[in-house]
């Protein structure tokens, strides 16, 4: 995919690129604004929505779709690790109480990605834009609860890129 950022830091497409690449039912200016609201983490939105083939032929509703299981996958695998850790006899209590707390923050993000992807299914961007809302912050509010014990710091952090690829989703969402 050619994309190009500009002097003002403002990410461009041209309507071949945009219509070979990333499906062809969309006006050149909804890219922009997309590759604009993602503009800060450009690289990191370009990659993740590469890595899925069916992104170069998608619409934005299917961009949508593929948004929100990149979020999905992200946060079962989360709660996988999550699951790992209280299981490591090594851990202190007070790691294990907020990483319980985050798994419930995960937990209903999930559920608010299940109502998103059935809201999308029904063209209700109005819905799964609320329902993506709910969940983007699920990843700061778990790392906040290390970060109000000094010295802790989150087993999470390395591999979280939760609230990333919500804002994907979001952006997405935003121009359905």
């Amino acid at each position: 995919m050619e994309l190009t950022i500009n002097t003002n830091g403002e990410c461009q497409i041209d309507d071949e690129s945009a219509n070979k690449h990333l499906g062809s039912g969309l006006k050149l200016s909804q890219w922009q604004v997309l590759f604009k609201l993602m503009s800060n983490r450009y690289d990191f939105c370009v990659a993740a929505l590469e890595e899925d083939p069916k992104s170069h032929s998608a619409d934005l509703q299917g961009l949508g779709f593929i948004s929100l299981e990149m979020t999905k996958t992200n946060a079962t695998k989360i709660g996988s690790r999550i699951d790992e850790l209280l299981d490591d006899q090594k851990l202190g209590s007070d790691v294990k109480e907020r990483l319980k707390d985050c798994n419930e923050i995960y937990s209903d993000a999930i559920s608010h990605l299940k109502d998103a992807t059935d809201a999308l299914k029904s063209k209700d961007y109005k819905k799964a834009n609320i329902e993506v809302s709910l969940m983007m912050d699920a990843s700061s509010s778990c790392e906040n609860g290390f970060k109000e014990k000094s010295g802790f710091q989150s087993p999470l952090s390395e591999e979280n890129d939760f609230f990333q690829l919500t804002a994907i989703a979001l952006s997405v969402t935003n121009l359905a």
